[in-house]
C-alpha cells in the first residue's frame, strides 16, 4: 500500500475515532442522576411534609371541638340539673355555654377549611408522585440506552485505535510526524482529498501543477493554502 493511501486511511480512521471519542464524552456527561428527577423528589417531599402538618392541624381542631363539646355538655348539665339556683350564676353559665358554642362553631369552620386544604394537598401529592414515577421511568430508560451506547462506543474506539496503530506503523517517522503536526494545527484534519481541482480541506482551488502532482502520486504534495497533505479521490 502506498504511503498516500495509508495516510488517507489513517485520516479516515482518526476522523471516526475523534467522532467516537467526542460522542463518548457526551454520553458519559449524560450518565448520572437526572436534574428533573432530582428536582421532583424534594418537591414531593415538601408536599408530604405539608400534608402531615395540615393533618396535624386538623387533629388539633378536632380535639378542640371535642373539648368544646364536652364543656358544653358539662355546663348544660349544670345549667339544667337544678344544682345551681342563683340567677346570676345561671346567667353567667348560660353566657359561658353560648361562648363555648361560638368557639366550637369557629373551630368547625376552620376544620372545614383545613379539610379542603388537605384534599388539595393530597391531590397535588398524587400528581407529584405520578410525575416523579414518569420522570424516573424515562430516566431509567435513558440511562439504560446510554450505557448500551457507551459500551458500543468504547468497543468502536478500541477497534479504531487498533486500526490506527496498524496504519501508523506503515509510515515513516518523518511522514508520521508531519501528519501528527498537521492534525494538531488543522483541527484534526491533516489529509485532504482533491476533487474538481479543489482542496476539500480549505475548499479553495488548486493550481493545475499541484493537481497533476497529486494525481501522479509522487511523494507528499501539500495544499499551498492550508498546508494539508493532498490525496487523489481515486
Amino acid at each position: 500500500m502506498s504511503e498516500l493511501r495509508v495516510l488517507d486511511g489513517l485520516q479516515a480512521v482518526d476522523t471516526a475515532l475523534d467522532r467516537a471519542r467526542a460522542e463518548l464524552e457526551q454520553v458519559l456527561g449524560q450518565l448520572g442522576e437526572s436534574a428533573e428527577v432530582a428536582a421532583a423528589r424534594p418537591a414531593l417531599d415538601q408536599l408530604r411534609r405539608q400534608l402531615t402538618e395540615e393533618q396535624t392541624a386538623a387533629l388539633d381542631l378536632e380535639l378542640q371541638i371535642q373539648q368544646h363539646t364536652q364543656r358544653i355538655a358539662d355546663d348544660e348539665k349544670k345549667l339544667y340539673g337544678g344544682q345551681i339556683r342563683s340567677p346570676k350564676e345561671l346567667d353567667d353559665l348560660q353566657r359561658s355555654v353560648e361562648g363555648t358554642k361560638h368557639q366550637r362553631a369557629g373551630a368547625e369552620d376552620r376544620l372545614l377549611a383545613q379539610m379542603e386544604r388537605i384534599e388539595q394537598t393530597r391531590a397535588a401529592e398524587a400528581t407529584a408522585e405520578v410525575e416523579l414515577a414518569r420522570l424516573t421511568r424515562a430516566w431509567e430508560t435513558s440511562q439504560s440506552e446510554l450505557v448500551t451506547r457507551r459500551d458500543a462506543l468504547r468497543s468502536q474506539a478500541a477497534d479504531l485505535e487498533q486500526q490506527r496503530s496498524q496504519l501508523a506503523a506503515q509510515l515513516g517517522a518523518a511522514t508520521l510526524a508531519i501528519y501528527e503536526d498537521l492534525r494538531r494545527n488543522r483541527r484534526g484534519v491533516a489529509v485532504a482529498r482533491v476533487e474538481r481541482n479543489t482542496c476539500l480541506g480549505c475548499r479553495l482551488a488548486l493550481p493545475v501543477s499541484i493537481v497533476n502532482q497529486v494525481r501522479l502520486g509522487r511523494g507528499l504534495t501539500r495544499c499551498p493554502t492550508c498546508g494539508r497533505i493532498l490525496v487523489s479521490v481515486r
